[in-house]
Order: structure tokens, then sequence, then C-alpha cells
């Protein structure tokens, strides 16, 4: 049987989604309680790796377990299983949602598309710098409208991405910004991203922005970026994923 989570998490203090040996990750976590509750087998699969220190609000993940074990513990409610999955993990991270799906559904290869938020403090905030890249230069963000609608299309990434794996060509079917207050927030949304694609595009559009000159980010995506920026990562949310 094969169960689909909606997963919320601080990534301030794991080591990015994916298991790795001695390092607290959010794979790891929830894939250790999954086997506790359920006897899970195999591990359990997410949409997105995330990075060390990126966030999320609805990272989607699967995992597989005995049909007998839930009916036998749980009596056939998601809505318990939800709570004894929640009281054994750490509170940086949680089960918003949960639903029994077909074995067909796989959390990454089914999606359909990602939504990604990077969060800019445009001052100084020590309750908010866990969650945004704190700029407070006097940067121009108007600047950055113009820069979103330029970062829209289809084109070859590799030369933002410091680890591109696969085919370098992403389809970006929606960029924009938007402000609040003293934050600017920049979305992203494609089927697909490259390694660190959302955190370079943003450190290019930081770069030229604090330059006054969105124009030369307009050259760097056709012509490729003289050097790779990465944005800090506490910026950057997965907020969902489509499909």
């Amino acid at each position: 049987m094969r169960f689909k989570i909606k997963v919320e998490y601080d990534g301030t203090d794991f080591y990015g989604w994916q298991v790795q040996k001695g390092l607290r990750t959010v794979q790891g976590v929830l894939d250790e309680v999954t086997k506790k509750i359920l006897d899970a087998k195999g591990l359990l699969q997410g949409a997105s790796r995330t990075d060390r220190g990126v966030h999320a609000l609805g990272q989607v993940a699967h995992f597989d377990a005995p049909y007998r074990f839930f009916k036998e513990r749980f009596g056939d409610d998601l809505g318990k299983l939800k709570k004894a999955i929640n009281a054994l993990l750490p509170k940086d991270v949680c089960v918003k949602d949960i639903e029994i799906v077909s074995n067909k559904f796989h959390s990454r290869r089914s999606a359909k598309a990602k939504l990604y938020r990077y969060t800019i403090l445009l001052e100084r905030s020590p309750l908010y710098r866990r969650y945004g890249w704190e700029i407070y230069f006097g940067i121009n963000y108007k600047l950055f409208y113009k820069m979103c609608k330029d970062t829209v299309g289809e084109r070859d990434f590799t030369p933002f991405s410091p680890l591109p794996e696969g085919n370098g060509v992403i389809n970006i079917e929606k960029c924009w910004a938007e402000k609040k207050g003293n934050k600017l927030y920049l979305y992203f949304y494609a089927k697909r991203f490259l390694n660190k694609l959302v955190r370079s595009l943003v450190g290019q559009m930081v770069y030229h922005a604090s330059r006054n000159d969105p124009d030369a980010y307009k050259r760097a995506l056709e012509n490729g970026p003289d050097a790779i920026i990465i944005a800090p990562p506490q910026g950057l949310c997965l907020m969902e994923v489509y499909y």
C-alpha cells in the first residue's frame, strides 16, 4: 500500500532533504518514523531534494507499507495515522496531509510542476533572518519585476547550475515578484529545476539590481553568467508540488 504525504519543515537545522550517513536530514527523519509506526518498506521518496537550510511548506513524499499494519494499528483511519507520525517527528518537521494513492504514483516522477518562493528582506530583521536574505543596502526592488518577466521561457540553464544533472533545458513557465511590507517574494514555477538553479537566478538578480542594470541580467540569461552567484539557502522555500 502506498501513502502520499505533504510535509512542512524548517530546513535550518537539517542537512537538506536527502539521506546522508551520520547527518540529520528530512528524508532520514521521516523514513525512520514511518518504519517505526508502519513497518514501511524501502526508502521514503520525496518530490524535491532541497538543499541544506532550504525550507518547505508543500514538499510531497511517498512510502510503502503493509496494509495489515495500517488496518491493525489505525483501523483504516488516516487521521489517527497522521497524528501518530507527527507525535514522533521533531518540532521542525510536520506531516500536513496524508492519503492513500495508487502504487503507480511517484512523488518525483509523477509531478507536473513545482513552485518555489525566494524571500528577500529589504531591511534587517532579527525575527525573519532565518527565512530570508537580508539586503539592506538600498536596492531598487522594482527592478525585480522586469527581471522576473525576463526569466520566463525555455532555455538551457546549465551555465547557472554548479552541478547540473541531465538535460539543462528548462521551461520556467511563470516567474513573478511580489512585495509585502519589508519582504520581496520571488516566485519560480516549472516542471523541474536544476541543482541550485533558483538560488543561482536570485543571486544574479540581486547582483545586477545592486548595479541598477537589469538588462545585464537579461544578457546573462541569453549568453550565460560571467560567474555563478548562489543566494543563501534560508530564503528559499518549496511552496507546492503539482500533480
